[in-house]
């Protein structure tokens, strides 16, 4: 009887030191994979090419190498293209066509980067926030004066003009073309002015369509839809909104404000 009670006791105090064993957790934490983010930006926002020349290559970086075989896809105005990069591009050269006008501006805008063992390889592919594109200026001296140049994503026949408050048309373009552009002087007196979008044929609805504002050394570019427009400038919309100001001594400025969405 003494030996069975010394046995019971024993499985109690063994059972009593494994129970707190297994309470006491000394595992080593899990840590998560380190990803890597592959970001695609332009290398520059804007620039100007001389009116006698026909391309211009813009130059996409990785902010790291490319992990395995991998896409670019990017659109030019309304086209869209792709293209293949080989593992370990740290960048690469976008030609773009500029021949045909000695004035024209394009911009190139990054789309999407896909990088086919993104898992596998630990790696999160993304486009820059705020430079993403690069705006082509072809033959637009660099001058105070304010230049529009309105473009669009189908094959609508766009055209704008540019008007002061009482909507006296100040420039005007009606080309049948895929690109229109209007300049605000900037002899222009003092006051509020709009850039317009007047459409001929409307073959989208909504429509996306894009202005880019050069002024001097800046660029600006802008998006807004066209909803429910009427042909034969049944519609005139306002897309942008300029106040020109002139200080005490006589330098102009120019405020741009986005009216259409």
């Amino acid at each position: 009887m003494k030996k069975f009670k010394y046995i019971k006791g024993f499985i109690i105090i063994l059972s009593v030191f494994l129970t707190g064993a297994c309470s006491v957790d000394d595992d080593l934490p899990i840590t998560p994979d380190a990803i890597t983010k592959i970001t695609a930006q332009t290398a520059v926002n804007s620039v100007r090419i001389a009116n006698t020349e026909d391309t211009y290559s813009v130059v996409v970086n990785f902010s790291n190498p490319l992990s395995s075989l991998s896409r670019l896809t990017y659109s030019v105005g309304s086209s869209t293209m792709e293209i293949d990069l080989a593992k370990g591009a740290t960048q690469v050269e976008l030609p773009v066509d500029m021949s045909g006008a000695n004035i024209l501006v394009k911009t190139l805008t990054i789309k999407d980067l896909k990088i086919i063992n993104a898992n596998t390889d630990k790696v999160s592919p993304s486009i820059s926030e705020n430079q993403n594109s690069t705006t082509i200026i072809k033959g637009i001296d660099v001058n105070n004066d304010v230049t529009f140049v309105l473009t669009w994503n189908d094959n609508s026949d766009l055209d704008c003009d540019v008007r002061d408050s009482a909507a006296t048309v100040i420039d005007i373009s009606q080309g049948f073309t895929d690109t229109e552009m209007v300049t605000l002087p900037e002899t222009s007196a003092d006051g509020e002015y709009f850039f317009t979008v007047r459409p001929w044929t409307i073959n989208s609805n909504p429509l996306e369509c894009y202005v880019t504002v050069i002024n001097g050394e800046n660029v600006s570019s802008y998006t807004g839809s066209l909803v429910d427009a009427l042909p034969r400038y049944g519609t005139i919309a306002n897309f942008v909104k300029i106040t020109k100001t002139t200080d005490t001594s006589g330098n102009a400025s120019f405020a741009f404000e986005q009216v259409l969405f």
